[in-house]
C-alpha cells in the first residue's frame, strides 16, 4: 500500500539511508542565452507578453491558463496602451492593476520613449500575447519558436519578453 511505501521512504530518509521516489522531479533543461547585442541603434525590437494581454472583451478567447496558442495584436499606431482598449485575462495574478494600466505587462509607453531617443531603430508593429500560467513546457517551446520565426521573417533581431 502507498502509506507503507511512504512511511518506509520517510524512515530511510530520516536515517540517512538511500531511498527512491515514485515522483521524480524532472530538472528543467538549461537554455543558453543569446549573446547580448552591443548596439541596438539599427535594430527592430519585438514585444511579447505572457501576461494574457488582449483587446478588451477578449475577442480571440485567449485562455486564462494552460495556453496552447498565442495571438498578435497591432500596436503600429499606438504610443501607449489604454485601459479602455486592453485588458489582461490572466488567472495567475491579480489583474486589476494591469487592467488599469496595461503598459505594466507590455511597456509600450516606455519603449516608444526609447525609440524616440534613438535607443533602437523601431518597434515591430505587432506584439505577441499568450498566457504563461499552467502552460506546458512543450507548448511554450512551440509557441516561442513560432513567434521567433515570425519575428525573424520581419527583420526583428531583439525581443523584450515581459513574463508574469
Amino acid at each position: 500500500p502507498a502509506a507503507v511505501r511512504a512511511a518506509d521512504r520517510l524512515v530511510a530518509r530520516l536515517n540517512g539511508r538511500p531511498f527512491d521516489t515514485e515522483l521524480p522531479i524532472r530538472m528543467p533543461e538549461v537554455v543558453e542565452p543569446a549573446a547580448p547585442i552591443a548596439d541596438l541603434t539599427g535594430t527592430t525590437i519585438g514585444l511579447v507578453t505572457t501576461g494574457s494581454l488582449v483587446p478588451r472583451g477578449n475577442p480571440d478567447r485567449l485562455v486564462r491558463g494552460g495556453a496552447t496558442e498565442w495571438f498578435r495584436y497591432s500596436i503600429d499606431e499606438l504610443d501607449a496602451l489604454s485601459a479602455d482598449h486592453w485588458e489582461s485575462v490572466h488567472r495567475g495574478f491579480y489583474t486589476n492593476i494591469v487592467n488599469q494600466n496595461p503598459n505594466y505587462v507590455l511597456p509600450l509607453n516606455i519603449m516608444r520613449e526609447m525609440e524616440g531617443e534613438g535607443a533602437f531603430a523601431d518597434i515591430h508593429p505587432w506584439f505577441f500575447s499568450t498566457t504563461g500560467v499552467g502552460t506546458a513546457v512543450g507548448d511554450s517551446k512551440r509557441m516561442g519558436a513560432e513567434m521567433a520565426e515570425q519575428f525573424l521573417e520581419a527583420g526583428v533581431r531583439a525581443c523584450v519578453l515581459v513574463a508574469t
